[in-house]
Formats: C-alpha cells, structure tokens, sequence
C-alpha cells in the first residue's frame, strides 16, 4: 500500500513540475523589442538667399525631381546678363579673316587671269618673257600678303578669344548656381518636417526638408550574441505590431547586423536583463500603411 501511495506521489510532483514549467515557459515571449524607423534624407539648400517658393509641406508625398522649393535668383541672373554684355563686347572685337583678305584674294585672281593672258601672248611673240615674269612676281608677293594677313589675324583673334574663355567659365558657374537654387527631392518619398518658411533668409548647408520613404520601414532591435546564432542577413522574421484589433503579424527580413556590440539602451526590453552587450539588427518592413515611425515592434526568430 504504502509502494503505491509513493508512487502516486511521484506521478503528482511529476504533472506539478510540468504545469509550472508550462506556465512560466518563454516560448510566447519576443526574442527582442524595437522601434520603427525609416532611411530619411536630409535636403539642405545648396545656395545662400531668400526663399520665394516652399511646395513641401509635412506628409506631403514628392517623387523624386520634384520641385521642393526655389530661392531667389535675381542677383543671379543679373550677375549672368552683366558677363554676357561683357562677351558681346569681346566678340565685337573679333577680325573679319574673310572680309579682310577679300581684296588681296582678288587682286591675286586679276593677276592670275593677266598672267595667262600674257602667258599666251608670249607664245604668239606679241608679248616679252619680262612682262610674264614680273606678273609671276607679282602674284608671289600677294600670295605672300595673304599668308602674312591671315596669320596675323588668326592670331588676334585667338587673343580675343582666351579673353571669352573665363568669361565662359563665370556663366557654367552662375548657371550651376541657378541650378542649385531649385531645390529637387533626391528620392520618392514623404515629407516628415521641414524646417524653414517661406521668406526665410537660407544658407549654403542648412537643413530645409526631411524625407524619407515610408513603403519599407526598419524595426530596430537588439539581440545577445548567443541570439546571433540564429539570424543571417536575408533571414526572415516576424515582427508583431499593436494594430486596431490586438496584435498584428508582418514579415520581416534581417537587413543589417551590427559587427560591434554595444551596452543595451535603456528603452530596450530583452528575455535576458543580466546580459548587457547587444548587438543592433535592423529588419526591413513592407508597410501597408499601418506602420509608423517610432512605433514599437516585437520580433520573433523563425524556426527553421
């Protein structure tokens, strides 16, 4: 009696040791926690002056190329007008090569014909070999008139010519420079703040807009080196999320593993509070519009 008592006790401790186990088992528990972030990109204006155009407006959605603001270009385009007049007056300078050797082209096309004229009235013996010879001189000395003219004027002009070349290079500058006053969105996007108003006085390097694409958020999260183990990049995951209806399901793929690890930051919540070496692991999104930046996330490692 007493050997069957012992071993209904056995029996009972046993299913008692499983319940508890059950209960406090992890297995519903996130392997890791994060928050909802995107790629942004920061627009700064790339020239000084005061802002006339502001399209962007928060949770505006811009495709990239698209116009996002404009800056005052007047000085500019003045600056242009003034260098062009400055080209016009140096082109007015240029020689003529064509109109200034037209009168020695044509005195050598009247000697030409005389000296064939003469040519053959010498064979006819109406005419001396002296007459055709000084012709043939003659010609020599304004083929030489033309070489000399067109050189000299070539040289001239080539002169006037370097004059343009910085003047050239002062427009290519303005012209980038009224390029850069049109500020374009770098990529599709939604426009999450910005940080100046029309009007507004800007300059070289301040931060006007920020963009970024929210069709794929990134859940950033902390994992424990033995975690590691069990996440590659490219792997999948599924991320939980609050929804209007409890919890709802994405599936998620490991895009970056940090190499280094840090001290866990105090927002973080892990299985494990005793370990405080983390590593960072961000795991890309599709959104469907329920997520949001800064929004919370649970991550669950597939069993494979």
């Amino acid at each position: 009696m007493e050997h069957f008592e012992l071993k209904i006790m056995k029996i009972y401790y046993i299913v008692l040791f499983f319940a508890l186990w059950s209960c406090h088992s992890t297995t519903d528990l996130p392997d890791a926690f994060g928050h909802f972030e995107a790629d942004d990109v920061l627009v700064a204006s790339e020239v000084n002056g005061k802002i006339i155009i502001l399209n962007a407006m928060e949770g505006n959605a811009v495709k990239q190329g698209d116009t996002l603001a404009i800056i005052d270009t007047t000085q500019l385009y003045l600056r242009k007008k003034q260098i062009e007049a400055g080209m016009v007056t140096v082109k007015a300078k240029l020689r003529n090569i064509s109109n200034e050797l037209a009168v020695f082209e044509e005195r050598q096309s009247h000697l030409e014909k005389e000296y064939q004229r003469v040519l053959a009235l010498v064979a006819d013996g109406a005419a001396t070999t002296k007459q055709k010879d000084d012709l043939d001189a003659e010609i020599s000395v304004v083929k030489q008139q033309i070489k000399t003219t067109r050189t000299r004027l070539q040289t001239a002009n080539e002169g006037i010519l370097s004059e343009l070349q910085p003047l050239q290079a002062q427009i290519d500058i303005v012209d980038d420079q009224l390029r850069r006053s049109v500020i374009r969105s770098p990529r599709h996007g939604t426009v999450l703040d910005r940080y100046v108003e029309p009007g507004e006085i800007t300059a070289f390097g301040k931060p006007m807009i920020k963009i970024a694409g929210l069709e794929e958020l990134y859940l950033r999260s902390y994992f424990s080196g033995e975690q590691l183990g069990r996440l590659k990049l490219g792997g999948k995951v599924s991320v939980l999320t609050d929804g209007p209806e409890g919890l709802k399901e994405y599936s998620g793929t490991v895009s970056w593993i940090s190499g280094t690890a840090e001290f866990t930051p105090k927002t973080v919540q892990t299985r494990n509070e005793r370990i405080n070496l983390m590593y960072a692991v961000k795991i890309k999104v599709s959104n469907d519009g329920g997520l949001k930046i800064g929004m919370p996330g649970e991550v669950f490692i597939s069993e494979e």
